[in-house]
């Protein structure tokens, strides 16, 4: 059943209540964002029912796999949309449950969360976001890309769907400068941390034309039914965790190269005796991606 504007915006209930709230532990970890470079749409009905991810294959969990997990683990249906293979279509979206399967990263709490997962291909299921009420992309870090996919958006979901992108640099003044009111009203910044079911931050960034009320179901139901913390950002490069950690991290790096330390020994002080994550500045830095870091940083320098 589709919903009215009136459930969507002003009566919330429907949409944070269906299945259990998550309790979320404190993250043990610092944020690390390398959800940039697969194509990947989320997209739930008003009652949460449906839940839509799109995306291409990698071995790792990604944010928007997990973030899938996530909304699953709270007891709602889950649709995840991948692209077309020639022989099984639906094989790369079979390969992203078996990522939120992975014991040493674990992206589920139970099998009955796992139950509430559909798998399915942009080929033959893209319409599924017709009825859907909110659409989160979190495709490659391109604005072109970006805006075409908006324009594809703009013409499949209904007028009253949340539009949403999972960027973690680009300003969403960018994103929609050449979308129309209508779209740009329901446009807003949902960035999510990677490993989404234990990073609680979730960063929530509003445009100029966003309408409040979008704002507000939003961050509702990303508190009380996936279990996060939303802090609500300027439209500002790197919102708030890339602008701080990202320049934290570069200062770590020339800190190294001035100090003349080995890789090991810088990872070994910018670590938990400094209360940040084992992995290190280096290691944090390959974990992210050195590629992704290289765009982060340009873009914050721009």
């Amino acid at each position: 059943m589709i919903l009215v504007l009136l459930v969507i915006f002003m009566v919330t209930a429907p949409l944070l209540n269906q299945g259990v709230k998550v309790d979320l532990p404190q993250a043990a970890s610092a944020p690390i964002d390398n959800a940039d470079l697969e194509p990947l749409i989320v997209s739930i009905k008003a009652d949460g029912s449906y839940f839509v991810k799109l995306g291409k294959d990698e071995e790792l969990a990604k944010p928007l796999d997990l973030i899938a997990g996530q909304v699953a683990n709270a007891g709602i249906e889950v649709w995840l949309l991948d692209l077309p293979s020639d022989e099984n279509p639906n094989a790369l979206a079979e390969r992203g449950l078996e990522r939120l399967r992975d014991p040493d990263q674990p992206g589920l709490i139970s099998n009955e969360a796992e139950s509430f997962i559909h798998l399915g291909n942009t080929r033959d299921d893209f319409d599924q976001l017709a009825d859907c009420d909110w659409i989160a992309e979190a495709i490659v870090e391109r604005l072109d890309i970006k805006k075409s996919l908006y324009k594809r958006l703009d013409e499949t979901c209904h007028d009253k769907a949340i539009i949403s992108s999972n960027t973690s640099t680009i300003p969403i003044s960018l994103l929609v400068e050449d979308m129309p009111e209508s779209f740009r009203q329901r446009f807003a910044i949902t960035h999510f941390f990677n490993p989404v079911r234990f990073m609680r931050l979730l960063e929530l960034v509003r445009g100029e034309d966003t309408d409040p009320a979008i704002m507000a179901t939003l961050a509702s139901f990303c508190e009380q039914q996936l279990g996060k913390g939303v802090v609500q950002c300027l439209d500002t490069p790197g919102f708030l965790g890339n602008r701080v950690g990202v320049f934290a991290i570069q200062c770590a790096l020339h800190a190294a190269f001035d100090l003349g330390l080995k890789l090991l020994e810088a990872d070994a002080l910018f670590g938990r005796p400094m209360g940040i994550p084992k992995t290190g500045v280096f290691g944090l830095y390959d974990l992210i991606g050195i590629d992704l870091m290289s765009d982060v940083v340009q873009s914050l320098v721009n």
